[in-house]
């Protein structure tokens, strides 16, 4: 009787390791991207905290569409998508997809990067002041690094029309094109996440503005706003399951802090549950100003 019940506790860990034991996290980054970097460095310590096989899948392009049609495509139950603003509140408004925001369980707040403007240094310009300016006069062409409808490309509208600028977009696929693209003096300017506007790789280039006045010099502050990064889960996820997931990721976070912020900017605090849902009602909000000014 001993040996069958200690078979039958065998069958049931089994059975339970194969439902559980396995995670896959679904980012919409190229290769040695800032927040796979991020994703990367903080995997080891979610497996020793969850007793989770957790692996990374790859899926970039297309603003973050491909990565979440990945996702919500997967038949693995035990997934989680890393989404940033194109995927949760730009995409559903501007393009015909088949999800919304109610098909995805918030996890947790990650990463939280405000922007740089950054100029050539042939435009001779030293303050956004000197950027109107300019602009009143002369058609400047900015870059945009994920494409078509993408944070910086909306963002930009945006500016356009606020402060009436001749502007015209080109696009690109990475920080890096754009980069590369504004120090050849092909382009006049190009929004650049702040974690890299500190060590700007290229030459004959300069910034002039932040979108945060925790940095100087700062923009005007009706262009002050975030590249967010979040966790989310499928929404059939039990709500035991997230906050579970949740609770870990603030752990291993807060843990190491130190070395995380050296690949990215945390946020203040990593925000779970209701003030995550709070977060990501106010940036929608946020985004749909920006929609109403730039239809």
């Amino acid at each position: 009787m001993k040996k069958f019940l200690m078979f039958l506790a065998f069958l049931c860990g089994v059975s339970n390791v194969s439902a559980t034991s396995s995670y896959k996290i679904i980012t919409p980054f190229l290769p040695g991207a800032i927040n796979n970097t991020l994703i990367v460095k903080t995997i080891p310590a979610l497996e020793n905290i969850t007793n989770f096989n957790i692996h990374q899948e790859i899926a970039p392009g297309a603003g973050g569409l491909i990565a979440t049609n990945a996702f919500l495509n997967s038949k693995e139950p035990n997934r989680i998508l890393i989404a940033t603003q194109n995927t949760l509140s730009i995409t559903p408004k501007l393009t015909e997809v088949k999800y919304t925001k109610s098909d995805f369980k918030p996890v947790a707040l990650i990463s939280e990067n405000y922007m740089c403007l950054a100029v050539s240094e042939k435009l001779n310009v030293n303050t956004f002041d000197d950027l109107l300016k300019l602009s009143k006069n002369t058609s400047l062409f900015y870059g945009t690094l994920l494409g078509v409808n993408s944070m910086e490309h909306l963002m930009f509208q945006y500016m356009s029309r606020v402060y009436e600028m001749k502007t015209e977009a080109v696009h690109y696929k990475s920080v890096n094109e754009a980069l590369l693209a504004l120090s050849r003096n092909e382009i006049a300017m190009a929004m650049v996440p702040s974690v890299t506007c500190g060590n700007i790789p290229v030459p004959n280039i300069r910034i002039i503005g932040y979108s945060t006045n925790a940095k100087l010099p700062s923009l005007p502050e009706v262009l002050h706003y975030n590249a967010y990064t979040v966790m989310v889960m499928p929404k059939n996820t039990s709500d035991e399951q997230v906050t579970n997931f949740a609770n870990a990721v603030v752990k291993v976070w807060n843990d190491d802090r130190e070395n995380l912020s050296k690949i990215t900017v945390l946020p203040k605090t990593i925000l779970i549950g209701r003030q995550l849902d709070q977060y990501l009602d106010e940036q929608d909000r946020k985004w749909q100003k920006i929609f109403d000014k730039i239809k």
